[in-house]
């Protein structure tokens, strides 16, 4: 309503100006003998006074419908009690106001600020990573190769890396060994792999039955670093204890007589070719010889030898027949001598 009031006022001050350049301009009112006569009455210096005096009027006009306008409002709120005097309280409500106000103002700018300085910094961050990026980029793009790079060792991967297996099976039942030999294809860089049963399996099946599996049966190490050079090959060692364990490992009968498969796995992904090896059955055993019974003794034979040997010297030789008479033991009979008779 005070805006209204104060419309009314500057349009009423408006309208009293342009009442009062009107009278200065033209004095009285034109009459007919005047109207087209380039000879108007007054001159031009009047119509100047005359204007300036309208915009004096109305500018003294405006003012007081304004002060107007001011006072009818003072005495409004006057009459229904609104206007009070300041006391103290007053005044130190009002202060503490302002100074909240100012507070919230501060708070506002200080966030504001925060606002600017961390997308600053983001945008700052990221211009410095991209700018590092391509510092990078064109530093790989034009820098000179090392020509020791070719050859620095390389992880070892199933399309390099050809695998044959041997085995040195006997009888069924007894323990297989296997030797895994690795062949590195690479003609200039050396390549390193795992060779324990953490990478590396080697799987024993029968027609569709797992047998084996070193890797469930985590067999050898878990890890065994082996690296291979260029164009050479590196090697290791597994056992099958011969027995049945199955996809649990669980420790069964004895395999029997028949034929095998051992596949080598890296990765799950089989390596090299599938190798077919055959159990055969044990022999039997031989059974001890018997020892020879000891020969029977002959009564009739005389149990001292050095009697037999005296008998056999005492028995007639066939070859000589007077060796057989006994020598005569007669004494020769005394002749009487011819010469003592004499």
């Amino acid at each position: 309503m005070r805006v209204a009031r104060g419309i009314r006022e500057r349009r009423d001050g408006v309208r009293g100006g342009v009442d009062g350049v009107r009278s200065s301009v033209h004095g009285s009112p034109r009459s007919d003998s005047t109207r087209g006569n380039p000879h108007r009455s007054g001159s031009a210096s009047g119509t100047v006074r005359g204007l300036r005096r309208g915009s004096a009027a109305a500018a003294s006009s405006k003012r007081r419908g304004a002060l107007r306008g001011v006072e009818q409002e003072r005495a409004r709120d006057r009459r229904d009690g609104k206007l009070r005097s300041r006391t103290p309280d007053t005044v130190h409500t009002a202060v503490q106001i302002a100074q909240a106000q100012r507070r919230r103002r501060i708070i506002r700018a200080a966030v504001l600020w925060v606002i600017v300085i961390a997308a600053a910094i983001g945008f700052g961050y990221a211009g410095i990573s991209f700018i590092r990026s391509s510092i990078d980029d064109i530093e790989a793009s034009t820098a000179t190769p090392d020509p020791r790079d070719a050859f620095r060792e390389i992880p070892c991967t199933p399309e390099l890396v050809t695998a044959t297996v041997k085995h040195s099976a006997t009888y069924a039942g007894k323990p297989v060994d296997f030797s895994v030999s690795l062949t590195n294809s690479d003609a200039q860089r050396p390549c390193y792999l795992n060779a324990g049963y953490a990478d590396m399996a080697l799987k024993v099946t029968s027609g569709a039955e797992l047998i084996w599996d070193s890797q469930v049966c985590q067999a050898a190490l878990q890890t065994d670093q082996l690296l291979i050079n260029a164009g050479s090959s590196g090697s290791f060692a597994l056992q099958w204890p011969g027995k049945v364990s199955g996809a649990q490992c669980v420790q069964g009968k004895l395999a029997q007589a028949g034929t095998y498969h051992a596949q080598l796995v890296w990765k799950d992904k089989p390596v090299g070719s599938d190798l077919t090896f055959e159990l055969k059955a044990e022999p039997p055993k031989p059974k001890p010889a018997s020892k020879p019974k000891p020969a029977s003794k002959d009564k009739s034979q005389p149990a001292d030898k050095d009697a037999a040997d005296r008998d056999e010297k005492a028995k007639p030789d066939p070859a000589k027949p007077d060796s057989a008479k006994p020598a005569s033991t007669k004494p020769a009979s005394a002749k009487p001598d011819s010469a003592d008779k004499n």
